[in-house]
């Protein structure tokens, strides 16, 4: 075969596939469509593992079982400090991340789930201000929170759920849009809690057997989407108790609370219309000063499971097809759909 002709395939294969992963601890020249990256020596970093690939230059070290050796394996020379993720999963022997131990290196994300972790100290953050996307500590053992979330310029997700934390961190930034504090051990919130996170898009503090949500709490959410506040305690909701003053609402998760009263303007949305589940609650009078605000705009509002009161306390409601189609399933005690009530039955009402 003419050489001239084979050239140009070869060329189309290599621009194809983008990048050719290195292997860890290879410190040769891998063919790559970007910046060239080189893992650590193997002996250097091992137990940890070095991942290249074409989307993805990260360290995994969750078969690390001794702190000295994490230590250790950060100060070992990374001929690209500049890495994309750090894991950390499954682990039972790291309990700390203390100062200084990625000043070496950054990350855009840090990974550490389902482990014994205990605490993160704010000196770990030295050196990743600039770079840190997301900091994930999911289902461990933190029992204290150090970090200045403030520092972190560019930080948009932090998860925290199912941890051990028995108070409300501090929370301070403008950048932050995904929050999860799900799971813990503390169960109130102090109004202002979210004063200085603004950019929060989605919020989760589920499972904290929370039992009053201060009116206003989430008034300074001018972007927030999701809110989750499943499986709390909650009994009743105020005034403004959740009053989303965003455009944008798409979720309101109230499944599993024991919530028997709602009153007027309890619940206020800016616009999206969003989906308000309030399945598994001890709902069962749907009145028209709480419920025909809402429906009218246009939120839907999952109550199947429920056993709801269909007696003259309903007349304004199934009278009017177009709100009883935002009510999806929900039935009265009997079995009946709400939505297949003959409002001719109310007509003595």
């Amino acid at each position: 075969m003419d050489v001239s002709s084979v050239i140009p395939v070869l060329l189309f294969l290599i621009i194809g596939e983008g990048v050719i992963s290195q292997k860890q601890g290879d410190v040769g020249s891998p063919l790559v469509s970007g910046p060239l990256k080189i893992c650590p020596h193997a002996e250097d970093i091992t137990p940890c593992v070095c991942i290249n690939g074409p989307r993805e230059f990260s360290i995994d070290c969750s078969a690390v079982q001794q702190q000295d050796r994490l230590i250790e394996v950060f100060q070992a020379h990374f001929p690209h400090p500049e890495m994309s993720s750090f894991y950390l999963n499954s682990n039972k022997y790291i309990k700390v991340l203390g100062e200084g131990l990625f000043v070496n290196t950054t990350f855009q994300e840090i990974h550490v789930r389902n482990s014994e972790l205990q605490n993160i100290q704010q000196g770990v953050i030295l050196g990743l201000e600039d770079t840190l996307v997301e900091l994930d500590l999911f289902n461990s053992h933190i029992d204290s929170f150090q970090v200045d979330l403030s520092s972190l310029t560019i930080l948009e997700r932090l998860q925290l759920d199912f941890n051990y934390l028995r108070g409300l961190p501090e929370l301070k930034s403008d950048t932050l849009t995904h929050l999860s504090l799900g799971g813990n051990l503390f169960s109130e919130i102090p109004s202002g809690s979210f004063d200085n996170v603004p950019a929060l898009t989605k919020l989760s503090i589920e499972k904290l057997s929370i039992e009053m949500i201060q009116p206003g709490l989430f008034d300074s959410l001018l972007h927030l989407s999701e809110l989750r506040l499943d499986d709390n305690n909650l009994t009743s909701l105020t005034q403004n108790a959740i009053n989303l003053p965003s455009s944008n609402v798409h979720f309101i998760d109230l499944y599993g609370n024991p919530l028997a009263m709602v009153e007027p303007d309890a619940i206020n949305v800016g616009g999206g219309k969003p989906t308000l589940y309030l399945g598994g609650t001890q709902l069962h009078i749907l009145e028209e000063a709480v419920w025909r605000p809402l429906l009218e705009k246009e939120v839907q509002v999952l109550l199947a499971g429920l056993d709801l009161s269909c007696g003259c306390e309903l007349s304004w409601l199934v009278e009017d097809a177009a709100l009883l189609r935002r009510l999806p399933m929900a039935a009265c005690t009997d079995g009946r759909l709400l939505t297949d009530l003959n409002p001719e039955d109310y007509a003595e009402c």
